[in-house]
């Protein structure tokens, strides 16, 4: 009888694979999770710019209305002082120079800084002189006001003060002509 050797032919270890298989699928959960936190960080990051911008936008929207408010009250007290009269349109009754008064009103207004307060308007039909004073937040904001004016109008600065907390108060005057007013 012989004996033949031949040698064991060796089954496919399954344990091996799946253990290779979860290993790589750890390894890709493991990734995936930490580019989903950075994800997540950089959309949280993206959200407190966002409300910045928000909050940002919300004081501009009430500077505006509270500069509105303001402008609306000086031209109620020029309205109530007889100054200009301002009926549903009817610039008829005003004479020329309650015309030159609104128009110059309304170059302010178009164009006032949000820091800068005024405190009354005087008007002398003699001289077609307007007077004003006001307040400024601080020395900044009252020179962009300055700038602002000088490309719109020429003015003549009577004079400023620095306040104890650094406001400024100021008077100017200008002419209703032709040449001040567009």
């Amino acid at each position: 009888m012989a004996i033949e050797i031949r040698t064991k032919k060796e089954k496919l270890n399954w344990s091996f694979f799946l253990f290779i298989i979860s290993c790589l699928m750890i390894l890709f959960f493991s990734i995936s999770y930490f580019l989903f936190l950075k994800n997540i960080k950089n959309i949280d990051q993206e959200v407190d710019e966002l409300k910045q911008g928000i909050k940002e936008e919300e004081a501009l929207q009430k500077d505006l209305s509270d500069v509105e408010q303001r402008l609306k009250k000086a031209q109620d007290i020029l309205v109530r002082g007889g100054i200009i009269n301002i009926t549903a349109g009817e610039e008829t009754k005003a004479s020329f120079a309650e015309l030159k008064v609104k128009k110059a009103f309304q170059l302010l207004q178009e164009n006032v800084h949000p820091n800068i307060w005024f405190s009354s308007l005087n008007f002398d039909s003699n001289t077609n002189k307007v007077v004003i004073q006001g307040e400024a937040q601080d020395i900044i904001s009252f020179k962009q006001q300055l700038n602002i004016l000088k490309e719109k109008m020429k003015f003549n600065l009577i004079g400023y003060s620095i306040t104890g907390d650094q406001k400024v108060n100021f008077t100017f005057d200008f002419n209703i002509d032709t040449q001040t007013i567009p």
